[in-house]
């Protein structure tokens, strides 16, 4: 079983991560000198070939007892050191202690990186509080696929300390899961309709329209069980 995600995501991950190893090797490339196929290519090269799919084989199915159907066998939650790393990184980022933050950040990139490890080419240096924000949420993004994060680091994490509702990565920029890439220098870097990748489209513009998007709809059983429940705003 695969799930395709975004080419931006692929993108994300330095050669050098092992963490890439989630993704299935044999790509299904078109090579840039034919004019349509596609082909195995055992060492994918992006500068060489366009990408058209990137496949995660995170956490793979197996076939129940007595049956012949695949069932995932992990539909549970899952805390790991790596995700108290990073909730302590933004504890840390909150309270200026950049120290802290790099120190939390590199703890993910030294076991990510193992034996090509090298602090002044992959290490991180703290920044900005909204620096250190985007970092975490790139972190986050290559280290946590397929378990059930990303939107409520959407939610929590944000552009402006104390900032209001509209400053969340879900309506910002940072949310992009291609934001920080540069296609215009490696134009390369294209999604699987052959566009350039998104850098800079939130998950949700903000506006009316989808901000409701927030919150799930109450269900109507519940709603017709208590005349006091109101159902959230945007799907009355």
């Amino acid at each position: 079983m695969r799930y395709l995600y975004k080419n931006a995501l692929y993108y994300q991950y330095d050669e050098q991560d092992s963490r890439i190893d989630m993704f299935y090797p044999q790509w299904r490339v078109t090579a840039k000198e034919q004019e349509a196929g596609t082909i195995y290519i055992e060492d994918f090269d992006p500068t060489k070939y366009d990408l058209a799919g990137t496949f995660v084989c995170k956490f793979r199915p197996k076939i129940v007892s007595s049956s012949t159907y695949y069932t995932f066998a992990n539909d549970m939650p899952i805390y790991r050191l790596a995700l108290a790393c990073l909730y302590a990184a933004e504890c840390a980022n909150y309270a200026g202690d950049n120290a802290t933050v790099e120190f939390y950040i590199n703890e993910i990139r030294k076991r990510a990186y193992g034996d090509n490890w090298d602090e002044t080419k992959y290490g991180y240096t703290a920044g900005t509080f909204v620096e250190n924000e985007n970092a975490i949420m790139r972190e986050k993004d290559k280290e946590f696929i397929m378990e059930g994060q990303r939107w409520w680091d959407l939610r929590r994490l944000t552009t402006v300390k104390g900032g209001s509702q509209k400053d969340h990565f879900v309506f910002q920029p940072q949310g992009c899961v291609g934001y920080g890439l540069n296609p215009t220098v490696n134009p390369w870097m294209v999604d699987v309709n052959g566009k350039l990748i998104e850098t800079a489209t939130p998950v949700l513009n903000g506006i009316t329209q989808d901000e409701h998007l927030l919150l799930w709809p109450i269900d109507a059983t519940l709603m017709g069980s208590d005349p006091e429940i109101e159902q959230n705003p945007g799907y009355e």
